[in-house]
């Protein structure tokens, strides 16, 4: 699955400095009605990134979905008197471009990449697009690339990007931790606000405040514990090795009076490199996996597409306290069906590997001499050492039995034999090359000593990590 984001791009006006900007910003905010705080009395924050070589900002909230993104940028447009694109992406495989001005009376879109439906493709007006463009750059050179064929959405926008005079990284990513973010090239600030005290505090309570509620009042009891922090993660520890996560993350509806949002969970161990619940949800998602996904993992050969499709994402109508909390405990009562019996099977090393792991992957083993090679923050495949697992190939070898029954019920998608065949025989050879990087480690006693000695260090620093989220562990 591809990339799915938005970013607001704000054309900063000539000779504005990145203050003088912020400051026109925030007299933008203040005609909404809210005024500026400090982190720890914000009810909303917004993150702002910028670069000398950039005349553009990009602006950004983990409260916004495209509702709310078109709604505040036309007001920020007239506002500043200067020019906004929305940017964005779905799936990576196609991408827009939405322009707002101070003098444009209708927005202008352009939309392009691989879409699956091709009517839904616009070209742009050349006249309000063209001035935009940097000194030397032409309108040809940007219907090229518009009209280019790109593995990922991502690859045009990086290109499109300096032809508007934009930098490319603030066009194809989200900064939501400032302290990670920030480099010399870009600096990304935060800006906190909260209500002015004569605007009128709105009723209908937050996905994130319901969402604690609801899920807090059923985790806890069970051992979940919201840690601390902004950030919505329920953790329940198992000694003093395993976590079992439960979240939620913001999703997109494709109705325009409904939000959309999804739960998502998984097994982590003190072992991996870093345990990183201080990103967003979102941030985690290449490690984590959502309601549907332990359906799917848990009954591959016996889908109900009825059910797949209702817990897929769960849909609210805006504005809606009622409709709101009945989709919260829908996600929940499905959390309880399919999530949290399989996270309940993961008690002990090995059984995580077994139960979790080898459903949902995250073992990988790269290289036996170097052990860092291609590492990441999630990556568990040292479990498989610290348990001296030595699986053979049986578990891939039922894994093709069960595929072959598959294609021959012809539920493979199509798949020729030759194709078939194909695909066990690189399953077969994955699975040998990890099996052999495995036995090197276990079987010279040198680099099993410092896979061990690395694995402790990583317990260590974990476990501080852990406390500082307000674990007891």
């Amino acid at each position: 699955m591809g990339a799915t984001f938005s970013t607001i791009q704000i054309r900063r006006p000539r000779q504005t400095e990145s203050e003088q900007f912020k400051k026109l910003l925030c007299g933008y905010f203040e005609e909404k009605g809210l005024i500026p705080a400090t982190e720890e009395d914000a009810e909303f924050s917004y993150w702002l990134a910028f670069s000398d070589e950039s005349s553009w900002m990009t602006l950004g909230s983990a409260e916004y979905q495209l509702d709310a993104v078109y709604a505040d940028v036309p007001k920020i447009a007239e506002t500043i008197k200067t020019h906004c694109i929305v940017i964005s992406v779905w799936n990576s495989d196609f991408y827009e471009l939405r322009l707002f001005g101070p003098s444009i009376k209708k927005k202008d879109v352009i939309v392009a990449g691989h879409s699956p439906v091709d009517e839904i493709f616009t070209k742009g007006n050349r006249k309000l697009w063209e001035p935009l463009l940097s000194e030397g750059k032409t309108w040809g050179q940007f219907k090229e690339i518009c009209n280019g064929s790109y593995t990922f959405a991502e690859d045009a926008l990086w290109e499109i990007a300096p032809l508007l005079g934009m930098s490319p990284k603030q066009v194809t990513n989200a900064y939501d931790c400032c302290e990670e973010a920030s480099s010399d090239e870009i600096k990304v600030e935060t800006l906190y606000f909260k209500r002015a005290q004569n605007v009128m505090v709105r009723k209908v309570p937050s996905l994130d405040k319901v969402f604690k509620q609801v899920f807090g009042e059923a985790l806890e009891p069970l051992g979940f514990v919201k840690i601390k922090g902004r950030q919505p993660y329920f953790v329940r520890l198992i000694g003093d090795e395993i976590l079992h996560i439960v979240t939620y993350m913001k999703d997109w509806s494709s109705h325009d009076e409904y939000k959309a949002f999804n739960i998502w969970g998984g097994v982590a161990t003190v072992y991996r490199q870093r345990i990183t619940l201080d990103k967003r949800p979102d941030d985690n998602s290449n490690w984590l996996n959502a309601a549907c996904d332990f359906y799917t993992k848990l009954n591959p050969s016996s889908i109900d597409k009825d059910l797949y499709k209702s817990i897929h994402t769960f849909n609210y109508k805006k504005d809606d306290t009622e409709s709101l909390h009945c989709e919260v405990k829908r996600s929940l009562d499905v959390t309880k069906q399919f999530m949290l019996p399989t996270l309940n099977k993961a008690t002990d090393l090995v059984s995580c590997i077994q139960e979790y792991f080898f459903i949902f992957g995250g073992l990988t083993l790269n290289n036996a001499e170097n052990l860092d090679a291609y590492n990441n923050d999630y990556g568990e495949g040292l479990l498989l050492i610290k348990t001296n697992y030595r699986e053979s190939m049986e578990r891939t070898e039922k894994a093709i039995a069960k595929s072959a029954q598959l294609f021959k019920a012809g539920k493979c998608g199509g798949q020729t034999q030759e194709d078939f065949d194909r695909e066990c025989e690189r399953s077969r050879a994955g699975a040998l090359r990890q099996i052999t990087i495995r036995n090197k480690i276990l079987d010279t006693p040198e680099l099993y000593a410092q896979v061990l000695a690395k694995l402790e260090k990583r317990k260590a620093e974990n476990t501080e990590i852990l406390r500082s989220y307000g674990l007891n562990i």
